[in-house]
């Protein structure tokens, strides 16, 4: 780390009890979800990654969206499965490749929904479950392009 860090949890941050009679004002987060900058100072680019500081506020803002996303995903992989399970074709390798589809769309809908609960009720991103959303994304559509190419 520099000299100039502004970070919270910066040896270079003053702590101790005048720290914690000081009126600092409100926590600022680093939107990227690999950098985890944190700051009392009121600055709008995070001195790390350029990407913009969030209040605990807009990361609930956030936190709704990613409600309905999952919300809306593990509704239509519920929906699939419930309505299209029995009418499904007799061949059971594309049976059990379409409810597999399903039944991905759903489990996968179930993280941003924990991600989404989890921002509104902390005010705070949750980075490993941010990580688990794109390696499912990323294996989703992985398995789009193989089922794509073999059926």
């Amino acid at each position: 780390m520099n000299d100039n860090d502004l970070s919270v949890f910066s040896p270079n941050q003053n702590g101790g009890e005048e720290a914690a009679e000081a009126d600092r004002g409100e926590i600022l987060r680093c939107h990227n979800y690999a950098c985890s900058f944190v700051t009392y100072n009121d600055i709008d680019k995070c001195p790390y990654c350029g990407r913009r500081m969030l209040r605990a506020d807009q990361f609930r803002t956030l936190g709704y969206i990613l409600i309905g996303l999952g919300v809306v995903l593990s509704g239509m992989g519920a929906a699939l499965i419930y309505f299209l399970g029995d009418k499904l074709p007799n061949d059971p390798a594309r049976s059990l490749v379409a409810m597999a589809i399903f039944y991905g769309l759903f489990f996968v809908g179930l993280l941003p929904l924990a991600a989404g609960i989890y921002q509104v009720y902390s005010g705070q991103k949750h980075s490993k479950l941010q990580k688990m959303m794109m390696l499912a994304f990323s294996a989703v559509l992985v398995a789009a392009v193989l089922i794509r190419i073999f059926f």
